[in-house]
């Protein structure tokens, strides 16, 4: 043989000896990416049982898909939604509270965060906490139900002029449509006289 074709055959020599080096050396990545992969399925499915279960009242599969859950994806947002309306069947509270915070740290989970505390805040008879809750929410977005909270605050407080100037900014914002706003202002009218 030549010099040029040991020169060839070294080279392909090189080369295939760097392709196992490269692929021993990614191994244990793709092992543990499979693995991630499986667990998030995982953790999806559970998510969705849970949830199911949740809807059905079965409290005993809610609670242990939310654990479940908690281990597979924490840093799913559905994880805390399901964690959240777990301890709200289960009439924990507190602990309610505590997932509905966690959904206020997280963007895509925010607003429904803030509605279940103002849902928790009502319930133990807070309408403070109940009024900040809906208005954190309607600053970020014009939702029906924080508008309604707000409207509703200010009509229980007797406060007329701030119920009619909820009243057009849930109209201006597009939270409620026109017949419902005349009909808001009719009955503050009627309240106020």
């Amino acid at each position: 043989m030549s010099t040029s074709t040991w020169v060839i055959l070294g080279i392909i020599g090189v080369v295939v000896l760097w392709a196992i080096i490269v692929a021993i050396w990614r191994l244990p990545g793709r092992v543990l990416g499979d693995s991630r992969e499986r667990r998030r399925a995982r953790g999806l499915d559970v998510l969705s049982q849970g949830l199911v279960a949740v809807g059905s009242g079965d409290l005993a599969k809610a609670k242990k898909a939310a654990g479940l859950a908690q281990k597979l994806v924490p840093d799913e947002p559905l994880t805390h939604v399901l964690t959240a309306q777990a301890a709200q069947l289960g009439g924990d509270r507190l602990a309610a509270a505590k997932a509905f915070h966690k959904m206020t740290l997280q963007p895509e989970t925010k607003l429904l965060g803030l509605r279940g505390l103002h849902i928790e805040a009502k319930r133990r008879s807070d309408p403070e906490a109940a009024h900040h809750f809906a208005k954190t929410a309607h600053d970020l977005a014009p939702v029906p139900w924080a508008g309604a909270a707000i409207l509703e605050h200010h009509a229980v407080q007797g406060d007329w002029e701030k119920a009619r100037t909820s009243v057009e900014a849930n109209l201006l914002s597009k939270a409620i449509d026109l017949d419902t706003a005349q009909k808001q202002r009719a009955e503050i009218g009627r309240a106020h006289v």
